[in-house]
């Protein structure tokens, strides 16, 4: 998905403008969207890579490859609109995902994991695609540059 105009900027007076408050709502769920999957897809690869904790260059290659399915998830719209929701409700969160804290000590440093599975496959050698790769929004010009700098 690359049409993005459901989480309007307010910057056209020409359309509907939203608030300057909804627009950061509306940008805040949508990091928060792209964040939540990359995280799920490094723990995934660690737990395929047998190893204990995330490090950033799991997270890195796990954002590098969210760039490629985040705008094609059919749901975004739906879940995007639920994170907004969640996040900038007046309740309070009832519920808190369950923390498993792990020592710092006891993260193992960074190995390509050896798993034969499509995604450890592709996670395994997304720089090569990632190099051949041209952003088409300024949203993902934007992700590419703080990606590219992380580690």
């Amino acid at each position: 998905m690359s049409d993005y105009t459901f989480m309007k900027s307010g910057f056209d007076n020409v359309q509907d403008a939203v608030s300057e408050e909804e627009a950061k709502q509306n940008a805040v769920a949508l990091v928060v969207a792209f964040a939540e999957g990359a995280i799920k897809t490094a723990g995934k690869y660690v737990t395929h890579a047998k190893r204990k904790g995330v490090t950033p260059e799991d997270l890195k290659r796990a954002m590098m490859l969210e760039m490629f399915f985040f705008k094609r998830r059919p749901d975004i719209v739906e879940q995007a609109e639920k994170i907004k929701q969640e996040i900038f409700s007046q309740d309070e969160m009832d519920e808190i995902d369950e923390v498993i804290d792990v020592e710092e000590d006891d993260i193992e440093e960074f190995a390509e994991s050896a798993c034969e599975c499509p995604l450890c496959k592709c996670i395994n050698g997304i720089y090569s695609r990632w190099e051949n790769w041209e952003p088409e929004s300024p949203m993902e010009v934007l992700f590419k540059k703080q990606i590219e700098e992380m580690c």
